[in-house]
């Protein structure tokens, strides 16, 4: 697979990314969340929570699955989630 440096002015990331890998299947493990509610309202609530969600990666291609925690969620287009993970150390 190649793998080329993003070179974008301000960027912040120090590891190489791929563009578009493929398939993956994210795992997430099952626990209960408590936090505090904020900006509550008939509609919904905004839930600050002191917590590491963790997630194993299974990416298309690769035999071993990787551990690591889901670090942001943002809300795209109508259906669609970005979901953005960091993995282990060890993986």
């Amino acid at each position: 697979m190649k793998v080329s440096k993003n070179q974008s002015i301000g960027e912040r990331r120090k590891a190489r990314r791929l563009p578009d890998v493929g398939s993956v299947e994210l795992k997430l493990s099952a626990q209960s969340i408590h936090g505090k509610a904020q900006n509550l309202s008939d509609d919904g609530l905004y839930v600050l929570a002191d917590l590491s969600l963790r997630v194993e990666v299974h990416i298309a291609g690769e035999k071993e699955a990787r551990k690591g925690k889901l670090i942001r969620l943002e809300a795209r287009r109508e259906g669609e989630t970005g979901i953005a993970v960091i993995f282990d150390k060890n993986d």
